[in-house]
């Protein structure tokens, strides 16, 4: 299990370096992570403080849990959570700043999905718990950490619970980060608009005072050329 969870962080890390938007990174740490610890889903959530919601990033599932979807007709990724305070799991992973779980989903989705179809899904994918992990930068809550087990959290041995520690971590840093690129991506764009509308302007205004300038200083040189006659005094 060690072992594992070395090899997982290693992936992750790589990841972290190597992908840089948000959207991309939060698919590939989803993905890697499910797969190596086997769960039956886990998922990256972006929380909305203004809105009080966590808005998802990313979902990885298993099969079944695909399968057991598509029949009901429900994609976790398309569903916002919130508000946020109205669900004490929630408040208390997100405003509390500590790790939780729950054995019944409808703690998380309940209210924003039909309680009887997520409590088909979770029979039928053998969704036993979910645990979510805040993940925290300058202690603030910037998103949560989502696992689905296919066991009681408590049958994990210490070693398995701190491979799952030691990964929310290097998430929330990979995504903070993402964050960043991002935000230097858009103000970025944000300069060359702004570097395009002024080279515009500039155009503009040379053109709209250069044609009057051009048109006054051919009569002038015609004036004092005598084009027109005698120049007088005035």
């Amino acid at each position: 299990i060690v072992n594992k969870t070395l090899s997982l962080l290693r992936k992750l890390y790589q990841i972290s370096l190597l992908t840089l938007e948000p959207a991309s990174l939060s698919e590939k740490i989803s993905e890697t992570v499910r797969a190596e610890l086997n769960l039956e889903v886990v998922g990256i959530f972006a929380f909305n403080e203004e809105k009080d919601a966590l808005e998802p990033f990313s979902f990885s599932k298993s099969a079944r849990l695909m399968e057991s979807m598509a029949r009901m007709g429900i994609l976790f990724k398309d569903i916002h959570i919130g508000p946020v305070k109205s669900k004490p799991i929630l408040k208390e992973t997100v405003y509390g700043g500590i790790s939780t779980l729950t054995t019944n989903i409808k703690d998380i989705w309940g209210g924003d999905m039909p309680d009887e179809k997520l409590q088909l899904i979770a029979d039928q994918s053998h969704i036993k718990t979910v645990v979510l992990h805040p993940l925290i930068i300058q202690r603030k809550v910037i998103g949560v950490f989502l696992l689905g087990l296919n066991r009681d959290y408590t049958s994990m041995n210490d070693h398995e619970k701190d491979s799952i520690k030691s990964c929310v971590d290097v998430i929330a840093v990979a995504l903070d980060k993402a964050y960043l690129y991002k935000a230097l991506q858009d103000a970025n764009e944000k300069l060359k608009s702004l570097d395009k509308l002024k080279t515009e302007f500039l155009s503009l205004a040379s053109h709209q005072l250069r044609s009057p300038l051009t048109a006054i200083r051919g009569y002038a040189s015609m004036l004092l050329e005598g084009s027109f006659g005698e120049i007088g005094p005035k």
